[in-house]
């Protein structure tokens, strides 16, 4: 959906920001489905301990881009400006957000709380077309395999909880 229909662009012509979001879905994902590997960990403990792990990455990226001159530290006069913006980010953006998919996961499963993921870029999609963006064909084609195989997966699971609870409600 976001190749213009040419999806060899990346080999040719990187779109980094783009590759990013698409390993960052992908790791949110694993995410998801690794927290069934941690059940007995209560959703804000979960959200801590990814919040620590997290931050520590992004200081040592951030340390290491200054270091080779990539981005350097911002001034305490430009941190001071973008304070507010990084609370806002920072506080309902990330912790509460990540909050929410953790207790999600936990009260409607991983499958359920993962359709999330597919319906981030496929509003992001709508909403550009609404904005005046014109897709090519493939990347209609595109956004609809994203949705029948997001439908079609959950479709199943559920399929398969309900057998599973008649055959737990045999005698």
């Amino acid at each position: 959906m976001i190749s213009r229909g040419h999806p060899l662009q990346y080999v040719d012509h990187p779109r980094w920001g783009d590759l990013f979001c698409i390993a960052s879905a992908l790791a949110f994902a694993l995410y998801t489905l690794g927290m069934i590997e941690v059940g007995d960990f209560s959703a804000i403990r979960i959200t801590t301990l990814v919040s620590i792990g997290g931050g520590a990455i992004m200081w040592a990226a951030a340390g290491i881009a200054d270091a080779v001159g990539y981005d350097p530290v911002p001034s305490w006069h430009e941190l001071r400006i973008a304070l507010p913006g990084l609370v806002y980010l920072a506080i309902p953006g990330v912790v509460l957000a990540m909050l929410a998919w953790n207790v999600s996961a936990r009260f409607i499963g991983s499958a359920n709380t993962a359709l999330l993921v597919v319906l981030v870029p496929l509003t992001t999609f709508v909403i550009q077309i609404i904005r005046g963006y014109r897709p090519v064909l493939l990347e209609y084609v595109g956004a609809v395999i994203a949705m029948a195989a997001v439908t079609a997966n959950n479709l199943r699971a559920r399929r398969e909880a309900q057998r599973t609870l008649a055959l737990a409600a045999e005698p």
